[in-house]
């Protein structure tokens, strides 16, 4: 199983080109603990992961998508 971890740095990958729904659904949920998660919210940003085709990505693809 692999881990995410969501922060307000490292987000453009997961905010960019993403409505204003998600991204203010990602500020607001960015640095919380594994625990502090409902099913509903790592389902909603399982989905938005998915949307945005960086699991399977290599490094460099993943470098490219992101700001930083």
């Amino acid at each position: 199983m692999r881990t995410v971890t969501v922060s307000t740095c490292g987000t453009s990958i997961l905010t960019n080109r993403t409505n204003h729904e998600d991204i203010v659904f990602l500020h607001e949920n960015a640095n919380k603990k594994e625990d502090e998660y409902t099913p509903e919210d790592l389902a909603r940003i399982n989905a938005i992961i998915k949307t945005k085709q960086i699991i399977d990505a290599s490094p460099e693809e993943v470098k490219a998508l992101s700001a930083e």
